[in-house]
């Protein structure tokens, strides 16, 4: 018994949850409501490092960092 070579997560949405009676299971329940947390903390931790890699952007290209910004390829996710 030793250690494990890698630490396995269950990154899907549980699958006894029932979207029209949520209350049925409340393990299904709870494990779905930190899924969705979850997801959004995903997301959320995806913008901070987007918002970092514009700042550092401002910093270096000073008034040109919207020129520099489209041709890394910021503009697919930021700007219109």
């Amino acid at each position: 018994m030793g250690r494990k070579k890698r630490v396995e997560f269950d990154e899907g949405a549980p699958d006894d949850f029932d979207p029209n009676n949520p209350y049925k299971d409340p393990v299904a329940f709870f494990e779905m409501r930190e899924h969705l947390v979850r997801e959004k903390w995903v997301v959320i931790e995806k913008v901070k490092i987007l918002c970092e890699k514009f700042r550092w952007c401002y910093r270096i290209e000073g008034v040109n960092h919207l020129q520099r910004v489209k041709s890394r390829g910021f503009s697919k996710v930021m700007l219109p």
